[in-house]
């Protein structure tokens, strides 16, 4: 039977497994001597493992020793042994046989829920989103394919005291006119107004607070506002949303978790995790310097009491197992203390949750976005700025389909992003995003290009394949890999994208080594299978980024 790299990987585990069991008589239950299976650099295998030198610890013998009496019961696998880890190498011919094996992943019963995006509703989706809109859409696509039962959830911040500083702006400042005519800007200018104003005026900082309590209890003229503008904001976001090829299975804001807001606030009452304070205000004690605040003084709730109601809400309606949050490092501290809060009320019960902070999107003057100084830039900008850039380069040769520009132009974007870890800082640089050569989207797209050209209309064989070049062997070993990496991949989606670069480098240096078309047939027809399979792991890879492949370069 023909195994892919994650079947390999698991039949190693167990033959590991079972030379424990039956040569040294050792628990594999223990967690401690459960073999780790690792994906080396290509220098030290297809497959290596430790688990030599933690048993050489507990048997007080060399680690080699035991090693190589360990690899003499391995099978069927070449393998060397180095510093007491177990290098183990597919034979070559079985990395032939597997070269067009697809892989079946078996179902998981976890169910995952990925939370990302989260924009502020009423406001255009900004640069300072795009970075967890990116990632988590990588992350909810890759748990997609290893076959978890995975749904992604867009948090809307539709709700809180935000809204009762735009309300009183709209109110007090806004033009119907111009808001009815271009809703974006104007809405956008009255709330960077608001927060201008009132850093020198304290009685203006109250206002927004008596508005968002009034938008609370129901005033029909707030709620009727609240209301269009939610709905405008939707709208627009789903337009960007669609440019970036995005689509959310769930998608709540904040209000819809207000009504249960409260019931968890007297329920933290009544089991005494919460307490009252002396100014009306409720809080929790979650063992840090500054208690959890889930009620405002004035009897309003937080965007804190909303994110408790909504991950008990997931926990309890959406399946609890896997729950991952993709949101900017600086709400770090207020989500880990919320998660705290939710944990101590016993309302995640089994449930994973996994915080992945990004970074920051940083101007070229180096200072951070935000809305509130106005000192921001639009997703729409960015993408039209990168389009206007690609059309420049695209007209040069012979290329201006709009759907070919804006796919390069989007995936530029995605990948300047996905390539680095996501907890590393986003700059953008309209040149280098395009570089054909660099390590860009752009490279992959047209390598992509570069494989179905040399590939389209010509018949190629799967069987009787050769590889005996050394450039060739380092390239099947590595597509051999893909699964793999997509499983290490999961939770940090640059694992990917430097696998993808990695692809395009050593197939790219087999195309400018060897004239492929010209090589002897046998010759030829193995390397043009190993072309199809290089367009094809460039093609499935990039749509686990989120990144389309265009035909024409």
């Amino acid at each position: 039977m023909l195994k892919d790299s994650i079947l390999m990987k698991e039949e190693i585990k167990n033959k590991l497994i079972y030379i424990l069991k039956s040569q040294y008589n050792i628990d594999t239950l223990v967690p401690s001597f459960i073999p780790k299976i690792t994906v080396p650099a290509q220098s030290h295998g297809d497959y290596s493992t430790n688990i030599a030198l933690i048993l050489a610890k507990k048997l007080n013998e060399n680690p080699n020793t035991i090693a190589e009496n360990i690899k003499s019961y391995l099978e069927g696998f070449e393998c060397t042994v180095k510093d007491g880890f177990i290098n183990i190498w597919i034979p070559k011919d079985t990395l032939i046989k597997n070269l067009f094996t697809k892989g079946i992943i078996e179902k998981k019963n976890e169910k995952v829920i990925v939370e990302y995006s989260s924009p502020n509703v009423a406001k255009p989706l900004h640069i300072g989103n795009l970075v967890s809109t990116i990632v988590g859409d990588s992350i909810y696509r890759i748990y997609k394919y290893l076959n978890y039962d995975t749904v992604n959830e867009n948090h809307l911040g539709d709700w809180g005291t935000q809204f009762g500083k735009l309300l009183y702006a709209v109110e007090s400042w806004g033009d119907s006119k111009k808001i009815e005519k271009n809703k974006s800007e104007e809405l956008l200018k009255l709330y960077i107004r608001f927060h201008k104003e009132e850093e020198d005026d304290n009685e203006l900082k109250d206002k927004g607070k008596v508005y968002f309590k009034r938008l609370q209890e129901g005033d029909p003229k707030l709620v009727k506002l609240w209301d269009d503008y939610k709905s405008w904001s939707i709208k627009e976001l789903e337009r960007i949303y669609k440019i970036l090829d995005i689509k959310f299975v769930n998608q709540h804001g904040e209000s819809f978790y207000e009504a249960s807001s409260k019931k968890i606030i007297k329920d933290a009452l009544k089991r005494k995790i919460a307490k009252r304070d002396k100014d009306g205000s409720v809080v929790i004690d979650t063992g840090e310097k500054v208690p959890l605040l889930i009620q405002k003084s004035d009897g309003t709730t937080l965007y804190s009491t909303r994110d408790i109601a909504a991950l008990k809400y997931r926990c309890e309606n959406m399946g609890k197992d896997i729950i991952i949050y993709e949101i900017g490092v600086e709400q770090k501290h207020a989500i880990e203390q919320m998660v705290k809060a939710t944990t101590m009320l016993g309302y995640t019960k089994e449930a994973k949750i996994y915080l992945i902070f990004n970074g920051f999107v940083k101007l070229q003057n180096k200072e951070k976005l935000s809305t509130r100084k106005g000192n921001i830039i639009t997703v729409e900008e960015v993408i039209k700025e990168v389009e206007k850039e690609t059309q420049s380069i695209m007209v040069k040769r012979g290329i201006n389909d709009k759907s070919v520009i804006e796919n390069i132009a989007v995936g530029a974007i995605k990948f300047n992003i996905l390539k680095k870890h996501y907890s590393k800082d986003t700059e953008f640089n309209w040149k280098t995003l395009l570089d054909f050569n660099g390590n860009t989207s752009v490279y992959l797209q047209y390598t992509y290009v570069r494989c179905k050209s040399l590939t389209r209309g010509i018949t190629s064989k799967e069987d009787n394949l050769i590889f005996n070049e050394q450039e060739e062997i380092l390239l099947l070993r590595k597509l051999y890999h893909f699964n793999n990496i997509i499983e290490d991949a999961k939770l940090s989606p640059n694992i990917l994208a430097e696998y993808l670069l990695d692809i395009a480098r050593l197939y790219n240096g087999i195309y400018q080594k060897y004239n492929i078309l010209k090589e002897k047939e046998e010759v030829k027809n193995s390397r043009l299978m190993l072309t199809k399979k290089t367009m094809d792991t460039i093609k499935e890879g990039l749509e686990l980024l989120g990144i389309k492949t265009v035909d024409k370069m």
